[in-house]
């Protein structure tokens, strides 16, 4: 069951005709925090959702779990995702029947579109990232995607973008500001431990200059695994 778990064909029903599939053991803790503990319930807009990108798609549950609240209007999603264990239960997720028509995937990851690669530590249970926890850690090198590429995958406006990339979120600010700029929100798990140094107020800083303005975020959280706080923060374009 350890080696082949993606061969036991585990799925499991969610919301007005959805299903969730579970395609390694690590994915269970995914599942639970999106349909479970229902981390993105309270915080996410009250708006029809037609185009969203999601960044650090890890299984694609927040993506499905959007699907699922909205049965009669599919979701056109961009799901971007660099671990190589997640990008394959990804692209088998698109062969899905009710998934098909709507879900792109792009193996890929954000960075400063300069360099070509970056260099990414696959970890069990959604602590995959690009930054380093140990020296004994192994990586593989990740191509780093620029706005071009995102911009022409999946054509704006869109209507949310979710960042989930366990760090890597200031690399998202400075660099991709046209395709930010094309968003009606942002959905942004922060880390305090970003590259900017400055914790949850830089992020904060930086969004306003970019025109967004913040209508909900989440209490700060200890982080599990490493030193440092998260949270969640929901920022509205102003010029959107």
């Amino acid at each position: 069951k350890f080696n082949h778990f993606s061969s036991l064909g585990i799925s499991i029903p969610i919301k007005n005709g959805f299903w969730a599939p579970i395609p390694q053991y690590d994915a269970f803790d995914s599942f639970s925090e999106i349909f479970i503990q229902n981390e993105y319930k309270d915080i996410i807009p009250d708006i029809a959702f037609d185009r969203i990108i999601d960044v650090g798609a890890n299984y694609g549950y927040f993506t499905i779990w959007l699907q699922s609240l909205q049965p009669k209007q599919n979701l056109n999603a961009l799901l971007i995702e660099p671990s190589r264990n997640c990008i394959q239960a990804l692209t088998e997720l698109t062969r899905y029947s009710c998934y098909s028509n709507c879900l792109q995937v792009e193996n890929g990851c954000i960075g400063n579109p300069s360099e070509s690669s970056l260099d990414f530590f696959e970890r069990p249970f959604m602590a995959s990232s690009a930054f380093r926890n140990s020296i004994d850690e192994s990586t593989y090198k990740v191509k780093i995607l620029d706005e071009d590429e995102i911009l022409g995958k999946s054509p704006p406006p869109y209507d949310l973008m979710k960042c989930d990339i366990e760090g890597s979120e200031w690399e998202l600010l400075c660099h991709y500001p046209n395709v930010i700029s094309q968003c009606q929100y942002l959905l942004i798990e922060w880390h305090s431990w970003h590259s900017g140094g400055g914790g949850i107020s830089q992020i904060t800083k930086k969004l306003k200059n970019l025109n967004f303005e913040i209508e909900k975020k989440t209490e700060e959280q200890m982080a599990t695994g490493r030193e440092g706080e998260v949270g969640l923060i929901l920022a509205k374009n102003l010029l959107y």
